[in-house]
């Protein structure tokens, strides 16, 4: 696959959808393990979304990392790909 950007963030349903899917608790779980993985990050990190995120989680992870961004998190970004994702200082 050339890029995930069919994954982002468009709108907010996505939470609705996934927590009927999987369930409420475990959607929180997810989400605050990526939230968790994003803010250990350090300035100049960055990391391939292809090799860290399983296939079938691609979609939910890549969201959510939008969301963590807009939630007051500018220094954090996508490459132009959705394939990488890093830690402006």
């Amino acid at each position: 696959m050339d890029s995930f950007a069919q994954y982002r963030l468009n709108d907010y349903s996505f939470i609705g959808e996934y927590e009927r899917r999987m369930g409420t608790e475990y959607f929180r779980k997810y989400r605050d393990d990526v939230y968790i993985h994003l803010a250990k990050m350090n300035p100049g990190d960055r990391f391939s979304v292809e090799i860290l995120v399983k296939k079938e989680n691609l979609d939910l992870f890549i969201k959510l990392v939008c969301l963590f961004i807009l939630e007051g998190n500018p220094d954090y970004e996508f490459t132009d790909d959705y394939k990488n994702v890093k830690r402006n200082a």
